[in-house]
Parts: C-alpha cells; structure tokens; sequence
C-alpha cells in the first residue's frame, strides 16, 4: 500500500483524510471545477434538483400533517420578524 500524499484532492477523495492540507486541496479543486462549463451545469441541475425535492417534501407536509405545516409557517414568519 502506498504512503498517503497529503494536501491532494485524490488523498481527499480516495483515502478519505481529513487533515487541514487535504482539506484546502479540496476546496481548491471544487472551486476551480465548479468555475468549468461542466461544473457549472451540474451544480445547476443539483440545485434544481434540490428545490424539486424541497417542494415535494413541503407538498407532502401540507397535506398530511396540517397542523405542523402551521407551525412551520408561523415559525418562519416570526424568524422573518425578528431577522
């Protein structure tokens, strides 16, 4: 098995460490990644996607269970008021 070398996104990803170098290396890749055509279109349609299941998940809230769909309104609308 082959020593780790810290501070790469393939140490990252691959061997799982966690470390501060490994870490920085990541964000690095991510954020060069997501400045690409390809990264961007993914990142659309992960966002997408969420918002998508959002909705259902609050659909499925609404109808099924009322009276907490209320108290969910009515504790975003007091977060609002004192934001």
């Amino acid at each position: 098995m082959s020593e780790l070398k810290h501070g790469t996104y393939a140490c990252y990803t691959n061997s799982k460490c966690r470390c501060e170098e490994c870490r920085k290396a990541a964000r690095s890749y991510m954020q060069k990644y997501r400045k690409t055509e390809n990264g961007r279109s993914k990142t659309r349609r992960y966002t997408h996607l969420q918002a998508k299941r959002n909705n259902a998940a609050a659909s499925w809230v609404r109808k099924t269970h009322p009276e907490m769909w209320k108290e969910i309104c009515d504790e975003i609308i007091i977060r609002e008021k004192n934001a």
